[in-house]
C-alpha cells in the first residue's frame, strides 16, 4: 500500500487583508450599535430610581436592586 500526499490546490491563503481587516471592523462598530440599547436597558433596570434619576445611562449601579424585575 502506497500512500500518495496530495498538495493542496489554488491559491496559498496570505494572511489578513486591509480588506478584511475593514470588515471586521465595520462588523464590530454595528455589533456595538445593535447590542449598546440592550446594555442600557438591563444596566438601567438594575438600578436605583435615585441613580436612574442622575441622568448618566452608561454608569453601573451603584446599588444592585432587582425592585423593577419584580414590579414586572
Amino acid at each position: 500500500m502506497t500512500s500518495k500526499t496530495q498538495t493542496p490546490r489554488g491559491p496559498k491563503p496570505n494572511g489578513i487583508s486591509p480588506s478584511r481587516i475593514v470588515v471586521y471592523s465595520i462588523l464590530f462598530v454595528a455589533a456595538v450599535y445593535y447590542l449598546l440599547p440592550l446594555y442600557v436597558m438591563v444596566i438601567t433596570s438594575l438600578k436605583d430610581l435615585d441613580d436612574v434619576r442622575q441622568g448618566n445611562i452608561f454608569s453601573l449601579p451603584v446599588r444592585l436592586t432587582l425592585d423593577a424585575w419584580f414590579k414586572a
